[in-house]
């Protein structure tokens, strides 16, 4: 499976994809916080218990899906290196293909980066501000991971 990965033949890849993903972010998040309004002035966020277990669970998910991730881009790295050196990692050859495992796991990086949109839905639900820094953050790795991959 990992070794077969092609990105061109990858699920979700296509442009449209992340660009309806990004859509469906902004859209989401703008519209749950006008939804929720605005907190009575005086009133404090209480945080219910199926959002602190719900919101702990996303952070579980998410920090096991990092470790596998991580180690399964070790050992391709280690696995890779051991027959095309190390050159690679700082400056690919003109015309590699986004093909094999280490890729697989840049896919699956790429991919996690759509589950990490919860944490802004998660900030709107606790009613906390949104910063500029944040929402920007979450936006643009996926355009980043999005390039990198393809």
């Amino acid at each position: 499976m990992m070794a077969d990965f092609n990105w061109e033949n990858a699920p979700m890849r296509e442009m449209e994809f992340m660009i309806v993903g990004e859509l469906f972010y902004f859209g989401g998040i703008f519209g749950l916080k006008f939804f929720l309004g605005p907190l009575p002035p005086g009133a404090k966020q209480q945080d219910t218990p199926t959002l602190k277990f719900l919101l702990s669970l996303h952070n579980a998910i998410l920090c096991l899906l990092s470790l596998v991730m991580f180690l399964g881009a070790a050992y391709e790295l280690v696995k890779r290196s051991s027959y095309d050196g190390i050159e690679w990692m700082f400056c690919e050859k003109i015309g590699t293909q986004a093909k094999g495992g280490l890729f697989y796991w840049s896919y699956i990086y790429y991919l996690s980066k759509y589950l990490e949109f919860f944490d802004t839905f998660f900030k709107v639900l606790k009613r906390k501000p949104l910063d500029f820094l944040h929402v920007y953050h979450h936006a643009v790795v996926v355009l980043m991971c999005w390039e990198r991959v393809g």
